[in-house]
């Protein structure tokens, strides 16, 4: 106890009726059990010091929370975050020397959160101090928070915003992907044999990913997809980008990839079909060389246009081109001359 005896009043008694006597008193600040002594004397001398008789308890201190918790009941993520259906139990302990007027309240407030309505809640006690309710996490995305509210049977009262909550999340990963083969010239294709190619896989994610996503190649062409590698995907330089290297096998066709991940809330993500890129391995076919200039004896410093026609190969660049030139017919003497195209 930490009420003073100098704090607490003396009480003056006044007949009531018969042989009842009363008092009125304020009691005082502190906290602790007061007893009470009982003086009197008859009309003969006899007297009464009765001590030690049964008083009341001072209580002045309002209930506290010990710990507000929430768990869906097991999962990896047991506190968080959840997405809506998920089944959620909140647990609030309260630390409180004396009884409880009332079962405490628990009431879920939007911190970032948007979306459909917030569930109420009623608490049950399954033992002493301790509280739990069962709700289901609706739709909507952002932080919760929560307030207990409580009171004793002294009426001190507890009201404590801000408390522990979580995070609702509905929304899946999106995801990008880039091929590059190392910074050739050609650095997203299309690619050949044994060109070693790297895929970045980025996600927009703003809870963040559970375990590693799966990344796999696939093309309508039969031989070209058995052939295609599996790939492995690592993390790279931050948590929602992985990246994976493989080699080109042989073949020719278009590839597509499929991309499979989840977040921490269970979102998951299946997108198929992702553009990649071209394996081609099959070299450009014959083409005609194509001279545009007089046909007739051209002299020294004098331009001569050359190039090909007849070419059906998709995204064939020449590069350069090889020219002879005789002096006459007759003579055999000649030079050879390389533009670059």
């Amino acid at each position: 106890s930490d009420v003073c005896s100098s704090d607490l009043p003396s009480v003056t008694l006044a007949l009531s009726s018969g042989k009842t006597y009363t008092g009125t008193f304020t009691v005082p600040s502190g906290n602790g059990t007061v007893t009470a002594t009982v003086g009197a004397t008859d009309t003969a001398g006899n007297t009464l010091a009765a001590t030690d008789q049964t008083g009341f308890t001072i209580d002045n201190v309002a209930p506290t929370v010990s710990s507000v918790s929430f768990s869906d009941g097991g999962s990896s993520n047991a506190t968080g975050p959840y997405k809506s259906g998920d089944s959620v139990t909140a647990t609030v302990v309260i630390a409180e020397d004396n009884q409880l007027a009332s079962v405490p309240t628990l009431t879920l407030n939007p911190g970032t959160y948007t979306g459909a309505g917030l569930p109420s809640l009623t608490l049950a006690r399954v033992s002493t101090g301790t509280y739990t309710v069962t709700f289901t996490v609706p739709s909507g995305n952002g932080t919760v928070l929560s307030t207990v509210a409580a009171t004793d049977r002294a009426g001190n009262a507890l009201s404590l915003p801000g408390q522990t909550g979580f995070t609702v999340d509905n929304t899946a990963p999106t995801v990008t992907l880039a091929f590059s083969d190392g910074g050739s010239t050609y650095a997203t294709g299309p690619y050949k044999q044994n060109d070693n190619v790297t895929v970045t896989v980025t996600f927009v994610e703003s809870i963040g990913l559970a375990g590693t996503p799966t990344l796999s190649l696939s093309s309508l062409v039969s031989a070209l997809n058995t052939a295609l590698p599996t790939v492995t995907l690592t993390q790279g330089g931050s948590a929602n980008v992985f990246t994976g290297s493989f080699a080109i096998p042989a073949g020719d066709g278009a590839v597509t990839a499929s991309v499979t991940a989840a977040d921490t809330a269970g979102n998951s993500v299946a997108a198929s079909g992702l553009a990649a890129f071209v394996v081609d391995n099959t070299p450009p076919a014959s083409f005609t060389p194509l001279i545009t200039s007089p046909l007739a004896a051209m002299k020294n410093g004098d331009t001569m246009l050359f190039g090909a026609s007849g070419i059906a190969e998709p995204g064939l660049t020449l590069v350069s081109a090889n020219l002879v030139v005789y002096d006459d017919a007759t003579s055999g003497r000649s030079e050879e001359h390389t533009s670059e195209l």
